[in-house]
C-alpha cells in the first residue's frame, strides 16, 4: 500500500474577526483536580478552582495541602485558596 503525503489546500482564505467571547464548562478532571490544588498552593495569592472532583483520592491532595498549611476553603464543587509564596 503506497501512502501519498499531504497537500496544502489550493487556497487558504483569512478573514479578520472581532474574537471570541462566551465561556466554556468542561467536565472535571482527576489528574486535573490533583495538578489545579498543588500548583494553586505553590502560586502566591488567591486561587479560585471551579469543577473540583470530589473523589477520595482528591479530597486526600487537598487534606494534605491544608496540612501543608495551605488555607483552603472547599464547598463541595470547587475551591479558594489563598496561598502565600513559601520557600522550599
Amino acid at each position: 500500500m503506497s501512502v501519498r503525503p499531504l497537500q496544502p489546500p489550493d487556497r487558504l482564505i483569512s478573514r479578520n474577526s472581532s474574537g471570541l467571547t462566551g465561556l466554556a464548562k468542561v467536565p472535571g478532571d482527576k489528574s486535573v483536580s490533583h495538578r489545579s490544588l498543588i500548583l494553586a498552593s505553590l502560586a502566591e495569592g488567591q486561587t479560585r478552582i471551579s469543577g473540583l472532583l470530589t473523589g477520595a483520592d482528591v479530597l486526600s491532595t487537598l487534606s494534605a495541602m491544608q496540612q501543608l498549611g495551605v488555607p483552603i476553603e472547599h464547598d463541595g464543587h470547587g475551591a479558594v485558596l489563598d496561598a502565600v509564596r513559601r520557600t522550599v
